[in-house]
């Protein structure tokens, strides 16, 4: 069986980098056949509402899109530099400077976001960094270079 989750840097003697990869498709293969099987019975029902091949293909490709990052394994990779996630989609890299806290998500992963309190604004200019089998580690290298950030209270 191929494992969803390598470990590159992990076991060497370069502590400045911690390397992972993720294939969240493989983590949770019953979630990915669910959604697949979603996106294909919404396509079919866009056909059949509209009888025209273009919408069912605008539906697909939109759809296809959205979750297209789920199906791919992404590699992430935290330096003496930043932050670089990268997948067959492309590569998205933040450096230290740009970043300004971090945001533990209990044993799923860590948001590193550009601002100092968790929003959905965060959420979305950030990077999360999901745990694979590296949680202390992840922690411990993010702590040398951001402090904890502020979880804005419920009213």
């Amino acid at each position: 069986m191929r494992s969803s989750v390598n470990h590159y840097g992990a076991d060497n003697d370069n502590n400045d980098i911690l390397c992972w990869r993720v294939w969240s498709a493989a983590r949770k293969p019953a979630v990915a056949i669910v959604v697949a099987i979603f996106v294909l019975g919404l396509v079919i029902a866009v056909h059949i509402a509209y009888r025209n091949a273009i919408y069912p293909v605008m539906t697909f490709v939109v759809l296809a899109g959205a979750v297209c990052p789920y199906y791919l394994p992404t590699r992430f990779t935290v330096d003496q530099e930043g932050i670089t996630v990268s997948s067959l989609l492309g590569k998205r890299k933040k450096l230290w400077r740009n970043l300004r806290a971090y945001f533990p998500d209990g044993d799923g992963g860590v948001l590193v976001s550009p601002l100092v309190r968790r929003s959905l604004l965060s959420m979305a200019r950030g990077i999360y960094l999901p745990y694979a089998n590296n949680r202390d580690r992840l922690l411990d290298y993010l702590r040398q270079h951001l402090p904890p950030g502020q979880v804005k209270e419920q009213e």
